[in-house]
């Protein structure tokens, strides 16, 4: 069986590179949806909102690495306190 690439080697950068992108896409996304440094409404409004975005946790189907980096990064940028 072949080693997945992100599994490392000389494949491994290559294969990281375009989910790097994805994360960074996310993380100004749920910046930008943020709004300020903290997220409006608080815990309150988070969770929720946090919990719907991250459901179901395994899916039976799944939507594919980006999409489902994207949804969960993006999520979580938007919950949380900007540094």
């Amino acid at each position: 069986m072949p080693t997945p690439p992100l599994a490392g080697g000389t494949a491994g950068p290559a294969a990281l590179r375009p989910l790097i992108d994805t994360v960074l896409t996310a993380l100004h996304d749920g910046a930008a949806l943020r709004n300020g440094p903290l997220p409006a409404g608080g815990p309150d409004t988070v969770t929720p909102r946090t919990r719907t975005a991250t459901h179901p946790l395994i899916p039976d189907h799944g939507t594919g690495p980006h999409h489902a980096l994207r949804a969960l990064v993006t999520a979580l940028a938007e919950g949380a306190a900007d540094p």
